[in-house]
């Protein structure tokens, strides 16, 4: 026994074990290939619709398999069964947290913020403005210039307390150059319409909720940066939930589900035998509506 948890053996991901590592978590250093599959076995909450895979790092099929969504590199992998999740880190040559790379662009960006803001794959609850180093969370970085986080309102990100700020590293650092917006020079502008970048101000580079604005639980918001300018990079934000006769329907959401317009899921693409087979049929999948023949 663990805990109050008997100890699973064998669990694997990709082949590779899944070594218990304390706290009913069990976790390896990995090599991942963005755009590889990787089976998770050995424990069936893993591939349970419960089980929080993380979607800026993996795409999830229904049969146990994860395709890796992240440039390819080195990786800290742990499946958490406490939480019910997968928890991702990127690491260096050295199997240390990566860091953001000022003059490529590259690396990894880190959010650090109110502890109650945020938080994967929940947010803790509550009025706790402190702000922890050990709660850092990294982006995935998609591309050569693009580094992104997702957050579910309600689940991830406290629609109340929207207050977190984006490091180069998972901790403050040593000064400002640390972080994006150093005082006398902001270098992270925003093109969102919902959330804004504090400047000038104690909490100068933080972001939070535009004056006016209100978050919907279940809506999820894609935070990406985009590093093409070192100097001055950009945060957009993307509301990927589509509403289908008041269904909500994630539109970016790569999990394959096909919608009809009423919000029904009526197959999906990782089953070789949809649910329905209609003759023509108009359905939404990743915010688009299509028209699948027979």
């Amino acid at each position: 026994l663990v805990g109050n948890a008997v100890r699973k053996e064998n669990l694997s991901l990709g082949g590779t074990p899944l070594i218990y590592d304390g706290a009913n978590k069990y976790g390896n250093v990995f090599d991942m290939v963005q755009g590889a599959s990787y089976v998770a076995e050995g424990a069936d909450e893993m591939v349970d619709d419960t089980w929080y895979y993380d979607p800026d790092f993996f795409v999830r099929g229904d049969d146990g398999t994860y395709t890796f969504r992240a440039v390819s590199g080195r990786y800290s992998i742990h499946a958490d069964f406490n939480n019910q999740c997968f928890r991702v880190v990127p690491l260096d040559e050295n199997n240390q947290p990566l860091t953001y790379d000022t003059s490529t662009g590259t690396g990894c960006i880190w959010v650090i913020g109110a502890n109650s803001s945020y938080g994967k794959p929940t947010f803790v609850p509550g009025n706790d403005d402190g702000w922890s180093e050990s709660r850092a969370l990294p982006l995935a970085q998609i591309d050569g210039t693009h580094h992104q986080i997702t957050f579910e309102v309600g689940k991830q990100l406290n629609p109340d307390r929207v207050n977190f700020k984006f490091f180069h590293q998972n901790s403050f650092g040593d000064d400002s150059n640390d972080e994006f917006t150093p005082f006398t020079n902001p270098k992270i502008t925003t093109t969102s319409d919902v959330f804004y970048v504090n400047f000038n101000t104690p909490d100068c580079g933080n972001v939070k909720l535009r004056s006016g604005k209100k978050l919907t639980p279940g809506d999820i918001y894609v935070f990406t940066i985009d590093t093409s300018d070192k100097e001055h990079v950009i945060l957009s934000t993307e509301n990927i939930t589509t509403t289908i006769n008041d269904t909500k329907v994630v539109g970016r959401e790569p999990d394959g589900n096909y919608y009809d317009l009423t919000g029904r899921i009526v197959s999906n693409s990782h089953i070789a035998h949809p649910v329905c087979q209609p003759t023509r049929q108009i359905l939404i999948t990743k915010g688009k509506k299509i028209v699948r023949q027979p």
